[in-house]
């Protein structure tokens, strides 16, 4: 079902935010005392698988599931979708998704048997769309719709798509009772986590999989944790050379020695001979005696050795105690490794405030010599801004003007109270007189050349030893239904501030954001243009909830659609609501989580009520 026809079918019983916030009612006082105390013991659940302490925090979701529902039954029906019990159920769920996530999901014993119980009919027994569901391969070939399963992604993955699919006759399992929010939640995590297998054949029929696979009891292992005092670190000195030199013989299902180190807690668990490590022993702990060539074979094999460095830092590492650095001992080895972004952000950490106003200057001077090299360039130097720029005098100095003005605007609506730098060292503005300078510096610095409608950009890389935006100068009255340069620079600029915080924004917020304030400023003409771009770009759509996603429509129709969205949820709530829903994805929830929260309303029936609003 296309987007428009799925709004005509639900209109009539979504209604308005207001009518939404309607469904509160007044609990007694008691009831809302139950609620909170039950809210008290789900919020232990966090510090609970901090600790690893699984069953205990299984224990407590089940008792706090058991007394929420008994106080549903005690207020009725009627009463049933007060605020307080809705907001307490979605973090049971939450708490729940957490659970799940913490301990993770084995396709043996958590997936497999779903699949096996309720897709059996038409998709192990026979092959119905040309999909089987017989073995974990075999669900890799997807089927006659394509594939069916994208690691890392379970919102682009037909799997899910067709788990949840709003229409009845599309469905999965057909004819079928619907997957509880619990599998959906297993399922989805499983996608998210790589949809990886854990079995020994992948072509091993679900059944013969269930019925072999176990998971072994967990060997009680205790974790050294660093203090900060440690002159070795796991992470940095010790994960990087044993992913490089130990992974390819100690990973995967049949680990040589039965040792795996794909994990910390593996590697602590040891192997077929027991454990391999002793924290603080070093000459009784087996892996130290293999590598340091106390004991044959030494290790690692072949023609792979570690260096002195590696001996080194090893020997130091057991002196200090086997200490364990990282978040999760869960992590893979390789991701615990720091990347080179994360290197470079400890390095830049520690330049005093002159020496980050230094280092930029002379970055920027680089990058402007780079691409225009018989150009000096003009420069202004402000509190928040570094203006570089080959345009008149009088046109730095009204672009400098427009940046502190909206950023004085942008930092209030996101109460911003900082009075240090917002970017330490400035962020630079390039300002490019002609389009051909502009296209020499986005192929110079950045390698590639930009469509011909893309008249500005924004680097900032998480360590911000870049930060910077890139603007042509279109003039203050281009063409109509075409960006000037005002809307172009405040666009950028509230790009570049939503950027800096390091978190993974959807882009309908950080360009929609910017459009928003930029419209405060003029640029009717091209402001009226781009409400029924988002209208035509809605009815491309399958499911309401997808606008909030990225990737849902081509660049072209993202900006419509992020002004038009934002400028929504504005007029629907304040400027102070909308900087409490960035808040709240700032700290982790998802965008149907925050808008719950802030909004008394789902992302579904925000999506309808939006289109609805839109031109037809």
């Amino acid at each position: 079902m296309r987007f428009s026809r799925l709004i005509l079918c639900s209109m009539a019983l979504i209604g308005s935010f207001a009518s939404l916030a309607s469904l509160d009612a007044a609990l007694p006082r008691e009831t809302k005392e139950k609620i909170g105390e039950i809210r008290k013991d789900l919020a232990n659940v966090v510090k609970l698988l901090r600790d690893d302490k699984f069953d205990e925090a299984q224990k407590v979701i089940g008792e706090s599931e058991t007394s929420l529902n008994q106080v549903v039954q005690e207020v009725g029906p009627e009463n049933a979708n007060d605020r307080a019990i809705v907001s307490a159920q979605k973090y049971l769920f939450d708490q729940k998704g957490r659970l799940i996530k913490e301990k993770g999901v084995s396709f043996s014993t958590d997936i497999a048997p779903l699949f096996n119980d309720n897709c059996a009919r038409c998709h192990i027994d026979r092959q119905s769309g040309g999909l089987s569901l017989e073995s974990y391969a075999a669900m890799g070939r997807g089927g006659t719709n394509g594939p069916l399963l994208i690691p890392g992604s379970s919102r682009r993955s037909l799997l899910l798509g067709k788990l949840i699919h709003p229409d009845d006759a599309q469905r999965m399992p057909r004819n079928g009772e619907q997957f509880s929010d619990e599998d959906l939640l297993l399922i989805s995590t499983w996608i998210d986590s790589g949809a990886k297998y854990d079995g020994q054949d992948p072509q091993m029929l679900l059944g013969d999989l269930i019925r072999t696979a176990s998971r072994p009891a967990m060997k009680k292992i205790d974790i050294p944790k660093a203090t900060g005092a440690e002159t070795v670190s796991f992470t940095k000195d010790i994960a990087p050379f044993m992913s490089r030199l130990c992974l390819g013989c100690h990973s995967g299902n049949n680990p040589d020695s039965g040792l795996s180190l794909e994990t910390f807690e593996r590697l602590m668990e040891g192997g077929d001979s027991g454990r391999v490590i002793i924290p603080g022993n070093l000459e009784g702990s087996r892996l130290f005696r293999l590598v340091g060539g106390l004991e044959n074979p030494r290790m690692p094999q072949g023609q792979a050795r570690i260096t002195r460095q590696n001996y080194e830092d090893l020997k130091k590492w057991f002196e200090e105690g086997n200490k364990f650095d990282g978040d999760n001992i869960k992590t893979p080895l390789r991701e615990l490794i720091p990347s080179a972004d994360e290197m470079k952000t400890e390095e830049l950490a520690k330049l005093s405030p002159e020496e980050w106003e230094e280092m930029r200057i002379e970055r920027s001077q680089e990058q402007w010599k780079r691409t225009l090299p018989k150009e000096n360039g003009a420069r202004i130097e402000g509190k928040d801004f570094l203006v570089w720029g080959n345009a008149s005098g009088d046109r730095m100095n009204q672009v400098d003007q427009l940046a502190n003005k909206h950023f004085t605007q942008l930092k209030a609506m996101f109460k911003d109270e900082a009075k240090d730098r917002t970017f330490p060292g400035r962020l630079t503005i390039f300002l490019f007189k002609d389009r051909i300078a502009y296209e020499e510096f986005l192929f110079t610095i950045e390698r590639h050349q930009p469509e011909r409608n893309i008249i500005g950009h924004t680097k900032v890389t998480p360590s911000l030893e870049d930060a910077y935006i890139a603007l042509e100068d279109v003039g203050d009255n281009p063409e109509d239904g075409q960006m000037n340069l005002e809307i172009s620079l405040v666009t950028q600029l509230t790009n570049a501030y939503l950027q800096k915080s390091g978190d993974d924004l959807p882009e309908w917020i950080t360009r929609g954001t910017g459009l928003y304030l930029a419209a405060q400023s003029g640029g009717a003409e091209y402001f009226k243009s781009l409400p029924p771009v988002a209208a035509e770009a809605l009815t491309k759509v399958q499911r309401p909830q997808q606008i909030f996603a990225d990737g849902a429509f081509e660049p072209s129709e993202e900006a419509a659609v992020g002004y038009t969205l934002v400028s929504f949820l504005i007029r629907n709530g304040g400027a102070g609501k909308f900087g409490q829903f960035i808040a709240r994805l700032r700290n982790g929830s998802s965008v149907d989580a925050a808008l719950t929260a802030v909004y008394r309303a789902n992302a579904q029936s925000i999506a309808l009520a939006y289109a609805q609003a839109l031109p037809k």
